[in-house]
């Protein structure tokens, strides 16, 4: 096991057992080891109580540091059906004060669960949906998190230096009828080889919402974007507009996006741009700054297809300054285009947050006054939508989708 010491982590294990489980564990750190997980041929009955027991199963030197009682290793936890298979599979997040090393980790969980595990993934990059909070039938809205450019689909909304994470340890007790999934995807700055575009960006987004809402296309459907991620759910919509009518299912559920540092009308990318010269994601990053055409022509395709006032609520947050450069402290996404998403949006959509661009979607507490700001607005549109969304469907179910004031 790694003596390394690190302020929080968190590693992605899933497991396919006879009744099929998943258990997850995050980590800041960059690696992952994944294995084709088999189709199990009946629904898991996995839950918490088991996920606490294989927990509670591991050897002194995972679960304490320092093999010291009074010092648990493992400071936060949750258990929750798969994003993607939900009547197949469970999973955890679980959150560590002392990394362990993965091979032996993994090694260890096996034996703990003994014969009835078939099956290990571990996984540190959140590359795709996470679930982080599911009450099963009582759930009444999805809400789905895009993470922004180079950033994590977990530790991206994690507070510096603590193990909560807002939207797994914060907003299922303040929304307990929603369920919450984060997505994650790769857009790292430095060494990258990837030449992916907002628009296939967008539509991955797109399939991923079609594919975890298969059972549930007409629940409401709240989306929150930080930065790139913004910029990604407006070209999820605007292909969901155009496409078929499972796309346009998924346009007609969003309700309401909430927007954290978005640059609707660009952004500061000069340094970002002397990080990736010559990289082929050059041309991404080209393509979010203030003088480029492309953050505006998005908001231009996506106004058409959600005319006023059927254009989902949106409630955009914005940062008081980001050192980002030779110590400047200046906003990397300006005020006038980190705002002014929508038609819709007046004044009262518009949310200022003390934290630099980074930090904005981070909260230390369920008393953080930032964060009680965002749970409030959050709570608000979760309470109105189902009434809303259910009117634009109407008795439509069997026929062509169309918006319904």
């Amino acid at each position: 096991m790694s003596t390394r010491r690190v302020e929080t982590a968190t590693l992605l294990v899933g497991l396919a057992l006879a009744l099929p489980i998943g258990i997850g564990l995050w980590t800041r750190r960059a690696r992952q080891i994944s294995l084709n997980t088999p189709h199990p041929k009946q629904p898991s009955t996995f839950g918490s109580s088991e996920c606490q027991e294989i927990l509670d199963s591991l050897p002194d030197n995972l679960r304490l540091v320092d093999d010291d009682p009074d010092r648990p290793n493992i400071l936060n936890w949750s258990s929750t059906p798969s994003a993607l298979m939900a009547s197949r599979f469970n999973g955890a997040t679980v959150t560590f004060c002392i990394a362990p090393d993965w091979g032996t980790f993994e090694k260890i969980l096996q034996r703990s669960i003994g014969k009835k595990a078939v099956h290990l993934i571990a996984d540190a990059d959140f590359v795709g949906p996470t679930s982080l909070a599911d009450p099963g039938e009582q759930a009444q809205v999805d809400i789905v998190a895009v993470t922004g450019l180079s950033g994590h689909g977990f530790g991206s909304w994690r507070a510096r230096g603590k193990p909560a994470m807002w939207l797994r340890d914060f907003l299922p007790e303040d929304i307990p009828n929603a369920r919450i999934i984060t997505y994650g995807y790769d857009t790292r700055l430095s060494k990258s080889q990837s030449n992916v575009s907002i628009r296939e960006l967008g539509k991955d987004l797109l399939e991923m919402l079609k594919n975890a809402r298969l059972k549930h296309a007409h629940r409401p459907l709240i989306l929150i974007g930080h930065s790139l991620g913004g910029l990604v759910i407006k070209r999820a919509l605007v292909e969901a507009a155009r496409g078929n009518q499972e796309d346009r299912t998924v346009l007609i559920s969003c309700y309401a996006t909430l927007f954290f540092g978005v640059p609707n009308r660009g952004l500061r990318n000069e340094a970002l741009i002397s990080m990736v010269k010559g990289q082929p994601n050059e041309d991404l990053i080209r393509s979010l700054g203030q003088d480029s055409r492309v953050p505006l022509e998005l908001s231009r395709r996506l106004l058409p297809v959600l005319p006023a006032p059927r254009l989902p609520g949106s409630v955009c947050l914005r940062d008081q300054g980001d050192t980002y450069t030779r110590g400047t402290s200046i906003p990397m996404v300006p005020l006038l285009s980190g705002i002014h998403a929508g038609p819709n949006e007046d004044a009262s959509c518009q949310l200022s947050i003390n934290a630099n661009h980074s930090d904005l979607v981070k909260f230390k507490s369920r008393a953080d006054f930032d964060y009680t700001k965002v749970a409030r607005r959050i709570r608000g549109l979760a309470s109105a939508a189902p009434m809303v969304v259910r009117e634009r469907f109407g008795d439509s179910a069997g026929g062509e989708l169309e918006w319904r004031s």
